[in-house]
């Protein structure tokens, strides 16, 4: 007689084999669902490891008890059919009986523990898979990582390459303002000549002289197309000193305008190489009908002309010609001075 949790569950009674196996369909869906409640996603190694060790030891328990029903089954099958043959009165047909009620049901037990193995064995690969796809994860990460680090020191490195070749065109930049303005002479009638900021001292009050003759004993009241028309006239005088030095020194001012990463760092540069006469020229340069429109507008972006005294204009309302921003520094928020 067969004992164990499939008697006990197909209410108490002997079993054949078909039972079993009946028995066997109608237990195997609980199985199954506990088998695949349990397989829940192990968060860590050291859960899956551990879940691997301890279904390990289920599926070789099982296995084991499996193997050794299979060999109950053949012993009991050999022994009790020696025995019947063996008995006055039995004949085969009572042997196939016998093997069918012992040998057939634990055959069909050592199956149903065989499938239970299968589902421990598969619940085993799903943790498995687990690993693998984590680890996978982790690569995938890993490599996600290293191609970011990758990209932000090949960013760093363009930046570094970027400004090294700003500041390379930069300073020659700077250098082919001073030429222009060493290169830069005025002739005296004296014969004298004077070169680099003594000429523009010389052109500044050539200018001042300009404008005093076509002035109004109110220089105050000057619009700006007077200013542009005195102006006009002394530059087609002297086009020949200021014409190059004045387009070397907007092509410096747009350039760190619209490439350096801090203009405001490279224009304080620029503005502390201009002298007084430079500025006081510039301001009235800016104004003209031929300057670059965006030359007045960069002066009042990075306050170029911070250093220029404004006493030394032509006429006091001259500065309204310009924003308060072309006067102060801009980092700072200076009130404009009464």
């Amino acid at each position: 007689l067969p004992t164990g949790p499939f008697f006990s569950a197909c209410g108490g009674r002997v079993l054949r084999s078909e039972d079993v196996l009946r028995c066997s369909e109608r237990r195997l869906p609980p199985i199954y669902h506990r088998v695949q409640k349990s397989m829940k996603r192990y968060q860590t190694t050291e859960e899956r490891e551990a879940a691997i060790e301890k279904h390990g030891r289920q599926v070789r328990r099982w296995r084991s008890w499996a193997v050794r029903t299979f060999w109950g089954g053949v012993v009991l099958g050999i022994a009790g059919a020696v025995w019947i043959l063996a008995a006055e009165g039995r004949e085969l047909p009572d042997v196939g009986q016998y093997l069918s009620g012992t040998t057939g049901t634990l055959w069909a037990l050592a199956g149903v523990l065989l499938i239970y193995v299968a589902f421990l064995g598969q619940q085993v690969q799903i943790i498995q898979q687990q690993e693998e796809l984590d680890l996978n994860r982790r690569e995938l990460e890993a490599t996600r990582e290293e191609i970011k680090g990758q990209r932000q020191e090949a960013e760093e490195q363009n930046r570094t390459l970027r400004q090294q070749r700003f500041e390379g065109t930069f300073f020659q930049f700077l250098h082919s303002h001073s030429e222009n303005l060493r290169g830069t002479y005025l002739r005296l009638p004296s014969g004298d000549v004077l070169r680099g900021r003594e000429a523009f001292r010389a052109l500044r009050d050539e200018f001042t002289h300009a404008f005093s003759e076509s002035s109004s004993a109110q220089p105050d009241l000057i619009s700006i197309e007077q200013i542009q028309r005195v102006y006009e006239k002394f530059h087609s005088s002297y086009h020949w000193a200021v014409e190059h030095y004045f387009q070397t020194l907007y092509r410096l001012i747009a350039f760190v305008d619209q490439n350096a990463e801090n203009p405001l760092a490279y224009m304080g540069i620029v503005r502390a190489r201009l002298s007084s006469d430079e500025l006081f020229l510039l301001f009235y340069n800016a104004l003209r009908k031929g300057a670059p429109p965006e030359l007045k507008i960069l002066i009042e972006q990075y306050g170029l002309l911070q250093q220029l005294p404004l006493d030394t204009l032509l006429a006091n309302d001259h500065r309204g010609r310009y924003a308060w921003s072309a006067f102060i520094e801009q980092t700072e928020h200076a009130a404009p001075p009464h």
